[in-house]
């Protein structure tokens, strides 16, 4: 059960973040799948599709899959050869057998819906970057960290800066760099919460000092463990790195998320559509430049690509 519900969650992320074009979300769970256009030849399913209205999916001898459609909400579990299709937003049999997984609770789809609805706003274009003149650092207010995942982030605000990280009664200094972040992987730290700030500092003066204190959160060895396990269960789904960062997002492992989805891209260039994810973690991240220039690439790339098809 609780892995049925963790392949709810992924499956949720998906379907509940794009409100225009697809309709309903295919995840390969075994074996071989295809899908097709009305017409057109059949495909492969590499793993994960989005299924639009008029599609067609067909499972073979060894193959089952799981369609998520967003219209209602309803799981599809599509058994062994088996042939469906979507017509007016809703999965129509054309052979074989399936069934809707009815015990999933309701509380729990609603909460995905509501974490992950207002990810098409990160598609949006930013707001205008502060002005260099303002000497200003913008640092997450809550951040989750972890021996696995000890790092923190923030953005560079320029070259002629050096910083100094302060969490309560312990002091990190950084030199200036020339990179677009500022990224420092803490020493490992007793579990629990601390305060931080992050100073700026020019020529040995300091410039900014923030007006109050961020927490920072140690994950437990404990929820470290279910990290790792959930991760490990993900992968034998055959998640790959949106689904794996999407869910370090959940829990709270921005920085973590980041290095997973911008990994999972730089493999993956011609999935604009999933780019909002990067975007939104970028902006939770306070990563403003960043998020800016993601953000005309996604706006561009879909100006020149908007056609109906996104494979993962």
């Amino acid at each position: 059960m609780k892995n049925l519900f963790l392949l709810i969650f992924i499956i949720g992320i998906y379907t509940l973040a794009f409100g225009n074009g697809p309709l309903a979300l295919l995840i390969v769970t075994s074996g071989d799948i295809e899908y097709r256009k009305n017409g057109a030849e059949w495909k492969k399913s590499t793993g994960t599709n989005f299924i639009y209205e008029g599609d067609y999916v067909k499972t073979l001898n060894n193959g089952k899959c799981l369609i998520i459609n967003q219209k209602n909400i309803s799981y599809i579990l599509v058994n062994e050869n088996s042939e469906i299709f979507l017509k007016n937003g809703i999965l129509q049999k054309v052979r074989g057998t399936f069934s809707e997984l009815n015990d999933v609770k309701k509380k729990l789809v609603t909460t995905i819906y509501n974490k992950y609805k207002s990810i098409e706003e990160y598609s949006s274009v930013s707001r205008s970057i502060i002005p260099k003149k303002r000497i200003k650092l913008f640092t997450v207010e809550n951040l989750t960290i972890s021996d696995d995942y000890p790092c923190i982030v923030w953005e560079n605000i320029g070259s002629e800066f050096s910083f100094q990280l302060n969490i309560e009664n312990r002091v990190f200094n950084l030199p200036a760099s020339e990179n677009e972040i500022i990224r420092y992987c803490l020493p490992k730290m007793k579990p629990g919460e601390y305060e931080y700030s992050v100073c700026v500092f020019r020529k040995g003066k300091r410039v900014y000092k923030p007006e109050k204190n961020n927490k920072l959160i140690w994950q437990s060895i404990s929820e470290m463990k279910i990290c790792r396990q959930d991760i490990k269960t993900i992968k034998r789904m055959g998640g790959n790195g949106l689904i794996i960062g999407s869910y370090m997002d959940d829990k709270g492992l921005k920085v973590a998320a980041m290095d997973i989805y911008k990994d999972f891209f730089t493999n993956n260039p011609d999935n604009n559509k999933m780019r909002p994810f990067l975007i939104k973690i970028y902006n939770d991240l306070k990563l403003k430049k960043l998020r800016k220039s993601l953000d005309k690439l996604f706006q561009n790339y879909t100006k020149i690509n908007d056609d109906k098809s996104t494979n993962f």
